[in-house]
């Protein structure tokens, strides 16, 4: 009998099969395991080199105690990655001459290092990171277990490193992981080995054809095409069999692979809406960067960000971007609770919905346009409160789905991050009774046009002015006219500039105007202009207008000096030669003046 067609049939191609399958299996793993250990290792760098970009250096520097606000914000910011990103460890550490100083990490609260602990085991990547230079290891051993990290810098504006940053995963979790995929991978292949066997002793004569088939398929998977499939054969039940497993196992190991990638393509996009970030000059920019990127990552049509009004009471379009978005933000206003996005504001909860049969959110297609397919509405959350909705409509393949929502709530948390640290810094430099720019950072602007335009060649002029009278004001109608006298002058100055000038309280009732790429005779028409608008502006008085005139003094770069007092010093000089000749005019240097001011009067 075992010499017979059949058992030799069945024994060659028994073992060949047995032989080919095993191989597969291995390839297969090792290409697995290769690849999720690649897409771990990506992912710790690209999360500590978003964290980087993310970090404030100059802040993390300063912080002295587990007590710094900023500590407990990078705490907070370290803790959701850490959930977010399923990471092991994630810190950041300091230098002190001798130790590394453990300084904040994300695990919860007192299940971390105690501030400012000095860490022991040290990997020489850590150091090498504090060098300056990124590193990663595979696999380093401490006393607390075996792990594969990224260290990386954080650096300040100088190019210092201040700290490192610590991302890691626990190497046993990753291993246990890939032996869960040897597993599974030995169980497909022993039972795809069982169908064979059965498969070539019942139909050894029909066994030649579907081998055929089966070799061009695993030689397009063993190349790394994994969404390759072995056609459906219908000769038996066990080749069907086979078949059907072979390529549920190949449908499982793409699923991992897509998911790696998907969290990798995260990482990638929070990394670039950080970079893109650093380069917006305001709030609006900010979110526009956001949004446009999240629209392009998410793959929909449209989008736009809707903060809350206090006053009104309601969601108010802040940005917009995408297909037929132009002059949204000028007439849609949405009461907390009003439809999708009122609701997931009002509940704090992302809400999709998709325009399919037995919709399992069939209660919120009431009123919304057939036009939407699609639309998913994440709430920007800050300090356990709402402050408004991240909308993103139609996406152009498919429907939203989980992974969908979890990209949308992780960038809406740094929307959300991003709009507190504006609105901070619009508070620090704006004056709150004018909403012009502060004094400090006028000063700031005005070093920095001086440094550009010594860079490139280029001029500018200051405008520095005062209101004529202004005591008498104060004197005869009260500090409450004083100061609104000082918010409409605030007003008509910002109406008559251009979008480049920067205008700002210098103090009291002096204001200051930039404005760059002019020279002294452009200066003088600018200030020309803002003269005749103060001067033909009915200031609201008690009873009937007031009338308000204002002196200027004009000095320009490089005309009258090249540093930023001599500047200012000149501006005045100008300004008070201005008042000497009756008020209500204006005044370019000249050499004749002197360097000392009139007088004030």
């Amino acid at each position: 009998m075992i010499k017979s067609l059949r058992w030799k049939i069945f024994v060659l191609f028994g073992i060949l099969v047995m032989a080919g399958v095993s191989s597969l299996g291995y390839v297969v793993f090792r290409y697995a395991s290769t690849s999720f250990s690649k897409h771990i290792g990506t992912g710790l760098v690209a999360t500590a080199q978003c964290l980087s970009e993310i970090l404030d250096a100059d802040k993390l520097a300063a912080i002295k105690s587990a007590d710094d606000p900023y500590f407990m914000e990078t705490r907070r910011l370290f803790k959701l990655f850490t959930d977010r990103f399923n990471l092991s460890w994630l810190a950041i550490y300091r230098y002190n001459g001798r130790f590394f100083n453990h300084i904040v990490d994300g695990d919860e609260m007192g299940e971390g290092f105690c501030y400012d602990y000095p860490i022991m085991d040290i990997p020489p990547e850590l150091l090498k990171a504090w060098e300056g230079s990124p590193t990663s290891t595979d696999s380093y051993e401490d006393a607390f277990g075996n792990w594969a990290s990224s260290f990386y810098p954080v650096k300040d504006k100088s190019g210092k490193v201040v700290a490192v940053i610590d991302v890691s995963r626990d190497v046993d979790e990753v291993s246990t992981l890939k032996a869960g995929i040897l597993t599974q991978t030995i169980r497909l292949t022993g039972l795809i080995g069982v169908f064979t066997l059965i498969t070539c002793f019942l139909v050894a004569g029909f066994t030649t054809r579907p081998l055929e088939l089966v070799t061009v398929a695993l030689k397009e998977i063993m190349g790394g095409r994994l969404n390759t499939r072995i056609p459906r054969m219908t000769s038996s039940l066990e080749i069907e069999t086979f078949v059907d497993s072979f390529n549920q196992m190949i449908v499982f190991l793409e699923k991992s692979q897509t998911l790696l990638e998907r969290k990798v393509f995260e990482l990638t996009t929070l990394f670039e809406i950080s970079k893109k970030i650093n380069f917006a000059s305001s709030t609006q920019d900010i979110l526009k960067v956001i949004l446009e990127k999240s629209v392009q990552s998410l793959q929909a049509s449209r989008g736009s960000v809707m903060l809350f009004d206090e006053e009104k009471g309601a969601l108010i379009v802040q940005v917009a971007w995408g297909e037929g978005t132009e002059g949204m933000t000028s007439r849609i206003e949405i009461k907390s609770g009003e439809g999708i996005a009122g609701r997931a504001f009002a509940e704090m909860q992302p809400i999709v919905f998709n325009r399919i049969p037995d919709d399992a959110l069939k209660p919120y297609e009431a009123g919304i346009p057939i036009s939407i397919q699609s639309i998913l509405c994440v709430p920007l959350i800050l300090e356990k409160r709402a402050i408004g909705v991240v909308n993103v409509v139609n996406r152009k393949e498919g429907e939203f789905s989980e992974t969908d929502v979890s990209l949308a709530s992780t960038v809406a948390s740094q929307v959300a991050l991003a709009l507190e640290k504006s609105r901070l810094y619009e508070l620090a430099i704006t004056d709150g009774l004018t909403k012009l720019h502060v004094h400090r950072y006028f000063q700031l602007a005005m070093a920095n046009e001086l440094q550009r335009c010594k860079r490139y060649g280029t001029k500018f002029a200051l405008v520095l002015f005062d209101i004529d009278h202004f005591k008498i004001f104060n004197d005869t109608y009260g500090h409450q006219t004083g100061d609104m006298v000082l918010v409409h002058t605030a007003r008509v100055l910002k109406s008559t500039l251009r979008s480049v000038d920067l205008a700002a309280r210098y103090g009291g009732e002096e204001f200051t105007v930039i404005l760059p790429e002019a020279d002294e005779q452009t200066g003088f028409a600018a200030a020309e202009r803002i003269r005749k608008a103060i001067e033909a502006y009915d200031f609201p008085g008690q009873g009937k207008p007031l009338k308000v005139t204002i002196s200027l003094g004009i000095s320009s770069y490089p005309l009258h000096g090249d540093q930023k007092l001599d500047l200012i010093k000149k501006a005045d000089i100008a300004l008070y030669h201005s008042k000497e000749r009756g008020r209500n005019t204006s005044t370019i240097f000249e050499s004749s003046f002197g360097e000392n001011s009139p007088e004030k009067q």
